[in-house]
């Protein structure tokens, strides 16, 4: 294998919270977005929130107006949005969280949260 010139560029840093997708919980009432999240999810007002038990994991999917839907509330600029679900978060006993990388695909934004998780009654 040959050796090559590494061409650094100044002002080409990669900010990683800027190019990967990540979403915070905020106060345990808000679950936040970054730029990629909200990029993926296009110009959708609303979400629905959905919960995997098995594996524990959290999506939000870009939904109509009406029914179980949450409102995105985006930020002026663009680069964030959230999502208020205090009653959901308590539930699963979270609370402040920052930096959990998200999984986009689906038309969802997916993420795992560490989150106490009761048995459903059968």
């Amino acid at each position: 294998m040959a050796y090559e010139v590494f061409n650094y560029q100044r002002g080409k840093h990669m900010n990683p919270r800027k190019t990967l997708p990540f979403v915070s919980v905020d106060k345990g009432s808000r679950i936040r977005l970054n730029k990629p999240c909200v990029e993926y999810l296009g110009r959708a007002e609303y979400v629905l929130l959905l919960l995997d038990r098995e594996k524990g994991m959290v999506a939000l999917k870009k939904a109509e107006k009406g029914g179980n839907a949450y409102r995105l509330t985006r930020h002026r600029d663009g680069s964030q949005a959230h999502v208020s679900v205090r009653r959901f978060l308590s539930q699963l006993g979270v609370s402040d969280q920052s930096r959990i990388p998200a999984r986009l695909g689906e038309d969802m934004v997916q993420f795992t949260l560490p989150m106490k998780i009761e048995p459903l009654d059968t």
